[in-house]
């Protein structure tokens, strides 16, 4: 797949993804979050205090750098919420919010007893330098998704200064990578693309843009976001 790639990699390498900034509408975050089973209110707010209505990618690897040193159970449901509001927040013109998402996240949450004790150990496991480990934790986790789940192994994976970390590995990045191996583009968007969500795909996706990334002089995450942006190309 590197030779479709080189063709694209001054665009590529001029990407800056630590500057990708979404906004998030708090109400109608604590409106659904009173519905979980365990109070989440003070740690919105505390969420809410810190970004103020909008997310960048740089922020929540602040965030992670700044749990890395605490590690406490709260302050990584307040990580994995933020992760939440970015993932379904809007872009900075408040275009393309997905409101499903605090209905989403309440579900999650609801899920099961375990949900909020399997974030915390996944966070850890990633301070730990272990990835794998934290996929495993967060798979349990029962209606989040790879999007997700891997938005959080990003940022989190990110903030610890894991030097091989994890990467967003969503529906558009997927589709982004058929785009560029189909020759047939005109067919990609009549059927139905969706990441893998085995964890040795996922490790294999990683060491493609890494090593991609070292190739280009870059940062994988680089790739990765080319790969989102590309997805609904006519032509690529």
């Amino acid at each position: 797949m590197n030779n479709q790639f080189d063709v694209y990699r001054d665009e590529i390498i001029k990407y800056e993804p630590l500057k990708q900034t979404m906004v998030y509408d708090c109400e109608k975050w604590s409106n659904w979050l009173k519905q979980v089973n365990y109070s989440l209110e003070n740690e919105l707010k505390e969420v809410h205090l810190t970004f103020n209505g909008q997310i960048s990618r740089a922020n929540l690897i602040k965030y992670a750098e700044n749990l890395n040193n605490d590690k406490s159970a709260k302050h990584s449901i307040q990580f994995f919420l933020a992760c939440m509001m970015w993932g379904y927040g809007g872009d900075l013109d408040k275009k393309n919010s997905d409101f499903r998402g605090p209905y989403r996240v309440k579900q999650i949450l609801n899920s099961s007893e375990e949900v909020k004790e399997n974030i915390h150990e996944a966070f850890c496991s990633i301070s730990n330098g272990n990835i794998e480990i934290a996929f495993k934790k967060l798979s349990k986790i029962k209606g989040l998704s790879i999007s997700f789940l891997s938005k959080f192994l990003y940022f989190a994976s990110r903030g610890c200064k894991i030097e091989k970390y994890a990467l967003i590995f969503d529906v558009r990045v997927a589709k982004g990578i058929i785009q560029l191996i189909s020759s047939r583009k005109d067919l990609v968007n009549i059927v139905s693309i969706t990441p893998s969500i085995e964890y040795e795909h996922f490790d294999e996706y990683l060491n493609f843009a890494h090593e991609l990334g070292k190739r280009y002089e870059c940062e994988a995450e680089n790739i990765e976001l080319f790969l989102f942006e590309q997805a609904n190309r006519e032509e690529i």
